[in-house]
């Protein structure tokens, strides 16, 4: 037994001592991952911090010293978007075109003259992204927040749903009727209600009202929806159906995913922004009656609420021209003379770009958009406008906008006359959501015998 017992002890002995060796081992090894990553952490920390600062070198900007709102590490932390918008134009007032400012933490330039914010716009597929979405945080997988590739196979697959000729006749008679009331209108509450229809015909296949109170507030039960109307078209185009000319079929032939994210952000997208644009039209009207009366002459010379492109070609008064977009620069590039690395926050102002001195200020002179002959629109100026963004990513559905746009005001303005504010004028304001709502604006109108 005294033989056996020594070599089991021995071989006890000896694992012990391997498994002491291999814990030292480790905790070595431990200490040098630990170490290891200390150091790439500084030396990260340090180069970010040395591009921050050539930046701030480069570029003047607002600091902690300038603002009771710049804090510690964070840099300039607003009270809301409306604060923070205003206060980046305000800045671009003191420091310039191009300016450096600490938000929330990270080193932002900010570009506000048109053709800084044009150049940025027409490097957005190589030199930039949309730094909102670069990690898929928004789960929609549509031409808002795509990149690369996969966002110009669906930007050629979605342009032709946006090539329409025709808008539908049916909205001018609903428009007219839906805005027959002797009461005052609150108008972001009522053009949207206004616009949605004739909008979800012209471009779905289906009437949206009865479900939008149901599915538009969840996005799972909007993509259900999606996932049903789809199912039905398919159906129909395989039993030898005809096809039809819109959007839906026009996207049949994208992913399920990637039907349904373009299908639930051009209704979002085309929905709010033209409802919004159309209520600061009317504003505007409000406030210019002579201009107001100006737009009523040329409708009233078309004879008849307009019903499609051609009747909407006649009125050049009335066509309508055309804030804020974060890129993240993505490969080098330059701005103002000045080299701009890989990872550099760039946002371009586009409402500071658009009322510019040379753009015209903020002056109301519709006008300067017609042609010095006054038999059209100056197109040239139109496509230099930033209302739809610019470059390869401008807005697929701009033309749209800008006719559906034009039949609301047209036939808002053969219909009715007089249009007034109902309530104090000087405390209508903007707010900021997915677009620069119009807040507290209230009209009235008489109807007119057409």
């Amino acid at each position: 037994m005294g033989d056996i017992a020594v070599p089991i002890v021995n071989n006890l002995l000896l694992m012990k001592e391997f498994i002491l060796k291999g814990l030292r081992l480790l905790a070595s090894r431990k200490a040098a991952a630990v170490i290891s990553g200390v150091v790439l952490a500084v030396t990260l920390t340090y180069r970010a911090t040395r591009r921050r600062n050539r930046l701030r070198e480069r570029f003047s900007g607002p600091s902690r010293l300038s603002s009771p709102q710049f804090l510690p590490l964070l840099g300039y932390v607003p009270r809301s978007l409306d604060q923070f918008f205003t206060a980046l134009e305000m800045y671009a007032e003191t420091y310039g075109d191009i300016y450096c400012i600490k938000f929330m933490g990270m080193q932002v330039l900010v570009v506000s003259s048109p053709e800084l914010v044009r150049q940025v716009l027409k490097e957005r597929p190589n030199a930039y992204v949309r730094a909102f979405n670069k990690h898929n945080v928004i789960p929609i997988p549509g031409l808002l927040t795509m990149e690369g590739e996969i966002w110009k196979r669906n930007r050629r697959l979605c342009s032709p749903a946006f090539n329409e000729k025709n808008s539908d006749r049916d909205g001018a008679t609903h428009i007219a009727s839906d805005s027959k009331t002797d009461s005052p209108v609150g108008v972001p509450r009522f053009v949207p209600r206004m616009r949605l229809p004739p909008m979800t015909r012209n471009k779905f296949p289906w009437n949206l009202n009865p479900r939008i109170k149901n599915f538009y507030s969840s996005l799972e039960k909007l993509n259900k929806m999606w996932d049903e109307v789809t199912r039905e078209r398919r159906a129909e185009r395989e039993a030898g159906g005809e096809e039809r000319f819109d959007l839906l079929d026009k996207l049949l032939h994208l992913t399920d995913e990637e039907l349904k994210g373009n299908l639930t952000i051009f209704l979002a997208a085309g929905f709010e922004t033209t409802a919004m644009t159309i209520a600061w039209c009317f504003y505007y009207l409000s406030l210019y009656p002579d201009v107001q009366a100006k737009a009523r002459a040329e409708v009233d010379n078309l004879g008849h609420d307009p019903e499609d492109g051609e009747d909407l070609s006649k009125l050049p008064f009335v066509q309508p021209p055309g804030f804020f977009l974060l890129h993240e620069c993505i490969s080098k590039t330059t701005l103002a003379g000045e080299e701009i690395p890989p990872g550099t926050m760039v946002a371009t102002l586009l409402h500071k770009a658009m009322i510019c001195k040379e753009e015209g200020g903020t002056e109301f002179k519709p006008d300067r958009w017609i042609l010095p002959n006054g038999e059209g629109i100056d197109t040239v100026r139109l496509r230099s406008h930033f209302a739809f963004g610019g470059g390869p990513r401008e807005c697929p559905g701009k033309h749209l906008a800008i006719r559906e746009g034009m039949m609301v005001v047209a036939t808002i303005l053969r219909h009715f006359d007089g249009i007034k504010a109902n309530s104090d004028i000087s405390k209508v304001h903007g707010r900021t959501r997915f677009v620069q709502a119009v807040e507290g604006l209230e009209l009235k109108m008489n109807p007119r015998s057409v």
